[in-house]
């Protein structure tokens, strides 16, 4: 019961900022994110799919996406304690909006080698 009163506090409180959710299995290359996430940028989650790290790049401005790539890569390689990342992407109806796209590394291997990410957009 406690974990089910858990899940549905989190879930209203995406909700209620409005946040597009995201996790990504970085050895995979899979990403898994709620519908919000599409609806940010415009689409819906099948009209992205397969939703990649790829699909973010796609999408990101190309005068952003070299500052978003080394905020990551600092955040992967273990020099920042989070992502955080203000960049355009473009939508569907082709304008450019803001995204704030924050994150962290919540699991590692024993080597240290990031394995799962987690973070929101909004």
């Amino acid at each position: 019961r406690e974990m089910a009163e858990q899940r549905h506090r989190l879930e209203m409180i995406i909700e209620g900022t409005a946040a597009g959710t995201w996790d990504w299995n970085i050895p995979g290359g899979q990403m898994r994110v709620n519908e919000r996430w599409a609806e940010i940028v415009g689409y819906t989650r099948e009209e992205l799919a397969p939703i990649t790290p790829d699909t973010f790049f796609r999408l990101v401005h190309p005068d952003d996406l070299a500052q978003s790539n080394a905020l990551l890569s600092a955040h992967l390689e273990g020099r920042s304690p989070h992502y955080d990342s203000l960049c355009r992407m473009r939508h569907k109806q082709g304008h450019w909006i803001w995204v704030q796209d924050r994150g962290r590394v919540y699991e590692r291997d024993a080597q240290g080698r990031p394995l799962w990410m987690a973070g929101a957009h909004a």
